[in-house]
């Protein structure tokens, strides 16, 4: 017998008192959640790179990737929206988790633009500063995008550790976005990479189980 308790999904369809409707998938909120944590993870470890003053090569190419899967991830999350008036009204809702998500993830692309922008002209310190910028801003946007779907309607959603998810997820794919074109020449040891990666896929997979009791 499962330790968890029946899933809301299937609570819901045991109900023979309301007709559940069949939604389609929304192709646009998958890629551009997707993409953006994509982004969101290189940019957390070109900011690490610039705060330890290492891999400047790295970082370089880490920004414009992560400017790059975020210009992307905006132009497609604009096919997600269907009703455009109602998507202005909530915007200037500031109580609206979605609102947050919105607005963080416009810092973060921007922070990420400027960062590609001044990385190459200025001095140390101010790298050091532009990449605490990154990861703070990064790792917000992340939590953002967990919280901007918290819906009573949607149990599996309702749970502040789907932005756990989202964060580990995110540094996950970025270490491996990163290590995968790493150059030799850096003389990076790639043990503890790898080392990183299976504690990181660990952690995702204890939080997983965690979050299965939300199903």
């Amino acid at each position: 017998m499962s330790p968890f308790s029946r899933s809301a999904y299937f609570r819901l369809m045991d109900s023979r008192q309301r007709a559940i409707e069949r939604f389609s998938p929304d192709y646009p909120l998958v890629l551009f959640v997707s993409l953006s944590r994509l982004s969101q993870g290189a940019a957390i470890f070109a900011g690490l790179f610039q705060i330890l003053g290492r891999f400047s090569e790295l970082a370089l190419v880490n920004t414009a990737i992560a400017l790059g899967l975020a210009l992307v991830a905006t132009g497609l999350s604009l096919f997600h929206i269907h009703d455009r008036p109602r998507f202005w009204a909530m915007i200037k809702n500031l109580r609206s988790p979605v609102s947050w998500e919105i607005i963080l993830s416009g810092a973060y692309t921007a922070i990420v633009s400027l960062n590609l922008i001044l990385l190459q002209s200025i001095p140390a310190l101010g790298k050091v500063l532009m990449g605490y910028a990154l990861v703070v801003f990064a790792i917000l946007a992340l939590a953002a995008t967990g919280f901007a779907y918290r819906f009573l309607a949607h149990p599996a959603w309702n749970t502040p550790i789907l932005s756990i998810i989202y964060l580990i997820s995110g540094l996950i794919l970025g270490l491996a976005l990163t290590s995968s074109y790493a150059p030799a020449s850096l003389g990076l040891d790639f043990k503890p990479v790898l080392g990183s990666l299976g504690l990181l896929l660990l952690l995702q997979a204890l939080v997983e189980l965690f979050y299965l009791r939300y199903l």
